[in-house]
């Protein structure tokens, strides 16, 4: 019986939610810096079966304070159409589904799934004016950082706000080009790769920390290396393999980093 209650409750879920799917892998599709959205509800049940186990273990024990969370997300959720809030339509979503666990399972229970949930944030587009933001200082600093870096290398580069002026074409550093998608990224990574390796909330701490510096590091180096290839080729605009490929390249190089920087963590008292 209560598996019964539990199927028609996540039943009322979808339907419940069912509108904002359609515009959410359309966010995911359409903009390059959310395209990693697919692969967060993934990760998110890897987390749950890394930790299925305990999981299996723990009591369970319905508690009628899940309501609490489940009326609080549907309200939220209602006022977000209301509104017309895409990033709050979302995520009442994972209010509503932390609040199903809570009451069908108990606080243990919820305890235990809450980073699993709460990791399913990273697969919603930000508000737009937080996006417009974001970008916009992230595309200035990417600029400076760049710049200043083919000055110390002898480069007769100039630079006219997020634009670098090259000997053959301009380099406007555009939104792809901001970094908040390798920053976010990061985060992301960051975030996992301390829930699954790390036990220490300070090293999970430094790890998340670094996520920041590493995003930024790489997304200037990727466009400094944009920058001298389409000097050396004396390209009079930026080949789109050389944008794609500097950006594969600099995802996996902060990947590795990350993981080089745990690797140095656990060895570490």
């Amino acid at each position: 019986m209560e598996y019964i209650k539990l199927a028609i409750t996540f039943l009322f879920f979808a339907l419940l939610y069912l509108p904002v799917v359609g515009p959410l892998i359309k966010e995911w599709i359409s903009v390059e810096d959310y395209s990693h959205g697919f692969l967060i509800p993934l990760i998110s049940l890897y987390f749950l079966w890394h930790k299925r186990e305990d999981l299996r273990k723990t009591a369970v024990s319905p508690s009628f304070t899940g309501l609490v969370f489940m009326l609080s997300g549907v309200t939220l959720y209602l006022l977000a159409r209301a509104g017309y809030q895409f990033f709050l339509q979302c995520f009442s979503a994972l209010i509503v589904l932390f609040g199903i666990i809570y009451a069908s399972a108990g606080k243990e229970m919820a305890r235990k799934m809450a980073f699993s949930i709460g990791y399913l944030i990273f697969m919603i587009p930000l508000p737009q004016l937080v996006y417009n933001n974001l970008t916009f200082h992230l595309r200035l600093l990417s600029t400076k950082l760049a710049y200043l870096v083919l000055m110390l290398l002898g480069s007769n580069a100039t630079r006219e706000g997020n634009i670098i002026n090259l000997s053959t074409c301009s380099l406007v550093i555009a939104n792809p080009c901001s970094g908040l998608r390798g920053l976010i990224v990061m985060i992301a990574a960051s975030l996992a790769v301390g829930y699954l390796f790390q036990n220490d909330i300070r090293k999970r701490a430094i790890l998340f920390a670094s996520s920041f510096i590493i995003a930024i590091i790489v997304n200037t180096a990727r466009l400094v290396v944009t920058a001298i290839t389409v000097d050396i080729i004396e390209a009079f605009s930026v080949p789109a393999v050389v944008h794609d490929v500097t950006g594969f390249i600099a995802m996996g190089i902060g990947l590795v980093a990350l993981f080089w920087l745990n690797d140095i963590l656990r060895k570490t008292r």
